[in-house]
């Protein structure tokens, strides 16, 4: 059986909303030791959402367009619709480099992005209609949590209206938590013009307070609300020690958490604040 000690140490959300807290219901141990270890899942959930977020409607461009005040729109087509308030974001482009770089102060964005600040590059290439966006950033926070450095590969296709993101990341830093964590991950995300959602599977893997951790979406749909819905499923293992979690979404704010294939509970969710 899982120790409490290890729980502590598990990712649980790998795409969790950024406020995301799990409270178990029966078991206060427990709940204080899921709490924590859903921290480092969140913010790599935060960073894919944003990245998502910075991609212009036609799937060919990024976002650059700005409004009266100074704020950066993404279509109404995208998952998320905008940032605010009005000029709490500023974005310059260079076309001749094909870089962006977004300055974010104090912003409120799509899918439970919140306090965002700092400063994000994204290099671009347009081949065909496929779009390869190169992300970087340092001492970028998100949701409280800091990330020191961020380097991540996104390769958007367009069919129609379909959109879909090969999402190859690593990133370090320390969660609103004060958890210090080295992850690399790889992500599948899509979505669909005009549905504010996205979809999401794949792997996670690194160091969380010591522990080497591999993170699974078995699959995953998050919409603007911010709670993931009904069918999303995680699984995590200790690589070190083969034990495991995963956890079953019953849609809005509940879930089932399975611990060793074997005892389950039933976790409430602070997601979609």
């Amino acid at each position: 059986m899982l120790r409490a000690q290890l729980l502590a140490l598990v990712p649980l959300l790998a795409a969790a909303a950024a406020t995301q807290a799990c409270v178990a219901r029966n078991d206060a141990q427990l709940a204080s030791d899921s709490s924590g270890a859903e921290d480092v899942a969140g913010t790599e959930s935060d960073v894919e959402s944003l990245g998502t977020s910075l991609v212009g409607s036609d799937g060919e461009s990024l976002a650059t367009q700005s409004l009266a005040g100074g704020d950066v729109t993404v279509s109404s087509g995208n998952p998320g619709y905008y940032f605010q308030p009005a000029g709490c974001i500023q974005a310059t482009a260079d076309t001749t480099k094909q870089t962006v770089t977004y300055v974010f102060s104090s912003c409120t964005g799509p899918l439970g992005l919140v306090a965002l600040n700092g400063t994000v590059t994204a290099d671009w290439q347009l081949a065909g209609d496929q779009l390869t966006v190169d992300f970087a950033a340092s001492g970028f926070q998100v949701n409280r949590a800091t990330i020191d450095s961020w380097q991540a590969t996104a390769v958007i296709t367009t069919t129609g209206n379909q959109r879909s993101m090969s999402w190859n990341a690593s990133l370090s830093g320390t969660t609103g938590r004060g958890r210090a964590f080295t992850r690399t991950n790889q992500k599948n995300v899509s979505w669909t013009i005009g549905v504010p959602c996205i979809a999401a599977s794949g792997q996670s893997t690194g160091d969380i307070l010591g522990a080497d951790l591999q993170t699974s979406v078995v699959s995953w749909q998050r919409c603007a609300e911010a709670c993931p819905q009904s069918g999303s499923e995680i699984s995590v293992k200790n690589l070190d020690k083969g034990d495991s979690i995963d956890i079953k979404y019953n849609g809005g704010d509940s879930a089932e958490m399975t611990v060793d294939g074997g005892r389950s509970i039933e976790i409430g969710l602070a997601c979609g604040l």
